[in-house]
């Protein structure tokens, strides 16, 4: 109010992007934060910052992609963020939307092609630029994409594991724990690798517990009880427990409804 009393446009803008970011995070408040993404774009479009333009149509991109029904819209503020980023020479943009806008993709089948091509695009520049950051996660990324595909499956797990290398060497502990995470539900699906997955799950989890990330611990907790359900039911239980225990914890009632779920339906089929 006291930037709109003052005449700063530009300050403004900004706020609104930062105020709308703020309520992207929570779902009762999206129509509220594609209001203000969009008074910022208006204002950033009227001002001549087509970098601010860019930038906040990358995050009603991101905001759209969550909404099933208005992915079309998001593809649309993507591509044009993507166009003007390529414009301004803003090659880390660039990288960075591709990214956000390869994950929308891979939400769609039939476009999975599309998906892969962006996230090398992605991974290419970031990797010119000395952004290792930026190559781990989106190598995460792609190797999640390759793991839906049985055929793929040697390149998603060379993905996963260059990502994991990456991690380690720059200290990226919760990057290094979602690859495991990954890495290990990819290598759940294959017999003879059940050791090797088990093994990355427990890293991931205690990677997780070592730095706090709740969210992480039960989600990954999850995912290793129902590796090991059929050769520990009584375990698989006990796991998710603990992370029924962790969601309620947080108050994660979405989480935490699945994992009942979980425990109800592996109670059923092992007659517990």
């Amino acid at each position: 109010e006291m930037l709109r009393e003052l005449g700063d446009r530009l300050g403004v803008a900004q706020t609104l992007h930062s105020l709308a970011n703020l309520l992207s995070k929570q779902e009762r408040r999206w129509d509220e934060a594609e209001v203000a993404y969009r008074e910022s774009i208006e204002m950033l479009r009227e001002l001549g910052d087509r970098l601010g333009v860019a930038q906040t149509l990358h995050s009603l991109a991101n905001l759209l992609s969550k909404q099933e029904r208005r992915w079309d819209e998001a593809e649309v503020a993507y591509r044009e963020s993507i166009e003007m980023l390529r414009e301004l020479g803003d090659r880390l943009g660039v990288a960075q939307t591709l990214h956000s806008f390869a994950n929308l993709l891979s939400k769609q089948d039939g476009r999975w092609d599309e998906a892969e091509v962006a996230y090398r695009e992605s991974i290419e520049i970031d990797g010119s630029l000395g952004n290792r950051f930026g190559v781990a996660q989106a190598l995460h990324s792609l190797a999640n994409l390759l793991s839906k595909q049985e055929r793929r499956w040697d390149d998603a797990e060379k993905a996963y594991r260059e990502s994991l290398e990456i991690g380690e060497s720059i200290g990226n502990r919760f990057g290094v724990a979602q690859a495991l995470h990954g890495l290990a539900n990819l290598l759940s699906k294959q017999e003879g690798h059940w050791d090797d997955a088990e093994k990355a799950y427990r890293e991931s989890i205690e990677i997780g517990e070592k730095i706090h990330r709740d969210n992480h611990v039960a989600q990954t907790l999850r995912s290793y009880a129902l590796h090991i359900e059929r050769r520990d039911p009584k375990q698989a239980l006990e796991l998710l427990t603990r992370s029924l225990e962790i969601n309620e914890r947080r108050g994660n009632r979405r989480f935490a409804n699945l994992v009942r779920q979980t425990i109800g339906q592996v109670r059923e089929r092992n007659g517990l």
